[in-house]
Parts: C-alpha cells; structure tokens; sequence
C-alpha cells in the first residue's frame, strides 16, 4: 500500500494501479501468452516495419538505389553515379527477363534480412518474457514467506505464555522484516522486467 501511495504520487493513481504486481492468473504467464507478445512485436517493431514497406519499392526502376542501398548495407563501398554511355547503354538494353530477374535477387536478399530480424526479435521478446515471469514468481515467493513468518510469530507469542522465547521471538521478527524487504526488491525486479517486455516489444503489451 505504502509503495503504491508513493507511485501515484509519481505517475498518478491510475498509472500506478496498473504497475503493480497481483496474485492473478496472468502474473504467471503461460507459453500460449509468449506467443501472444512475440506477434505483438512483430507489429509494433518499427526496424521490421520498415524493412517490410521498403520491400514493395524493389522495381525496375529503382535497382540502382537498391545496389546502393545492398552496398551500404554489406560495406561495399557504393557504386559511382557517374556511369559511362556504355554502361546506361547496356542499361537501357537489359532484358525485361533480366530485370525480374534482378529484382528476385534483391527481394529475396531483403526477405532473408527480414526473417533474421524476425527471430531476433521473437528472440528478444522471450527472455523478456520470461525474466518477467521469474520475477513475478519470485515476488509471490516472498509474500508467502512474509506470511510463514507472521504464523510463526503468532505461534511463538502463544507459546510464550507457557515457556519464555523471547529470543526466537526476535530471530522470528528479524527473518520477517527481511522478507519484507526483499518483498519491495522483487517488487523492483517485476516492474524493471516489465518495462524491459514493453522495450522488447516496441509498444504496449497485450495482457
């Protein structure tokens, strides 16, 4: 409640109830979610984005941009504007056989650029995810063990109406307080994973 208070505070309270972990069900995703994301991704990544659109401008007219572009690309110095009469003379007589042809080659250049990128990011998206989920389960973790420590406390004051146990009534209450401050470092650990989810993914997830 404290770190919530303190959140809305930063962010406003709307923000700052939708940034903090709960025992639902979609804490602990499941790989069907995973999947859910990585098509996220693939919608949102502007560079994967750009690659697709800049596919449909691969024609006849445009190869010598795309021989630019595919010499920039591989770190093969570009090729000189300046072309002879000869060399726009052989231009102009290329085939249309040959010029599909060329076009093939550099569609299927980018198509492959295009794949790679694909899994990198897929890639991205699932250890996001799951550093996500790790620290979801830690943090339920540390709630269950914040309240095996209250039981034990409790049993420990009933106890000491029979037998004196002061000092592991002490150890008990210094094990909770802790937990309870591991408990706020989980809490940091989710929040950073899920602002590294939403990075991976390029816009907000869909949860």
């Amino acid at each position: 409640a404290v770190l919530r208070t303190q959140l809305s505070a930063l962010i406003g309270t709307e923000s700052a109830c939708g940034h903090a972990p709960s025992e639902a069900d979609e804490l602990v995703p499941s790989d069907r979610d995973v999947c859910v994301h990585i098509e996220k991704a693939l919608s949102c990544r502007c560079d994967l984005l750009m690659m697709k659109r800049l596919r449909g401008t691969i024609n006849g007219d445009s190869l010598d941009v795309w021989d630019s572009i595919g010499a920039l690309l591989s770190g093969v110095p570009a090729l000189a504007k300046n072309k002879s009469f000869w060399l726009i003379l052989l231009r102009t007589k290329r085939s249309q056989t040959e010029i599909q042809c060329a076009i093939a080659v550099r569609r299927k250049w980018l198509d492959d650029l295009i794949a790679e990128r694909t899994r990198q990011i897929s890639m991205e998206v699932e250890v996001a995810f799951e550093k996500k989920k790790t620290a979801a389960l830690r943090w339920v973790n540390s709630g269950e063990q914040i309240s095996n420590w209250e039981t034990r406390i409790t049993q420990l004051e009933k106890l000491s109406e029979v037998q004196g146990n002061m000092a592991s009534q002490f150890e008990a209450r210094l094990n909770w307080l802790q937990v309870k401050g591991q408990r706020i470092e989980r809490w940091v650990e989710w929040h950073q994973a899920n602002v590294e989810l939403i990075l991976a993914i390029g816009c907000e997830p869909v949860l």
